[in-house]
């Protein structure tokens, strides 16, 4: 079961955190994920405060200037427990819902049991899906996407 990184087993010590959770980020993407047999491709990474801008908008929702949410680095190792296809595919744990946004087909891949959720689009014809972002969720956005998938079930359309 992939474990969350906490600031404790550092001894308290930010940088040493932070290394932790970026190579926890690079591990992830190192692993070369997909989602339903497509390439989980991600954006032309930019490198910021010596790390990628993508790790960056996980972590600090894309605003380094607010206070570092320890929560959201806490929970980089999750992208691999959300994404895994054995977890997707049983459908009990993870969950994902198509939503339109912008004209652009989001995928939202989601963990009931650690409040997590993965943002992902797809790309048209092509073989592959891009990263959005990933980020917690409290309990009441949670209620709501668990809401959403229910409502697509009731409702006959496909939630997956």
């Amino acid at each position: 079961m992939t474990q969350e990184i906490q600031l404790s087993d550092y001894g308290g010590n930010y940088e040493a955190f932070c290394d932790a959770c970026y190579q926890a980020y690079l591990a992830f993407w190192a692993g070369k994920p997909t989602f339903e047999g497509k390439k989980i491709q991600r954006n032309a990474n930019k490198v910021s405060r010596g790390k990628e801008d993508d790790f960056w908008g996980i972590v600090d929702g894309h605003d380094a200037s607010k206070d570092h949410e320890i929560e959201r680095y806490c929970k980089v190792p999750l992208l691999g427990h959300v994404l895994s296809p054995e977890n997707v595919k049983a459908a009990s744990d993870v969950l994902f819902i198509r939503r339109l946004h912008k004209r652009k087909i989001r995928i939202e891949v989601f963990s009931r049991s650690k409040s997590y959720l993965v943002v992902l689009q797809e790309l048209g014809k092509l073989d592959r899906v891009q990263f959005i972002t990933a980020y917690p969720l409290g309990e009441g956005q949670l209620r709501k996407k668990l809401k959403n998938y229910e409502e697509f079930k009731r409702n006959g359309f496909e939630p997956l």
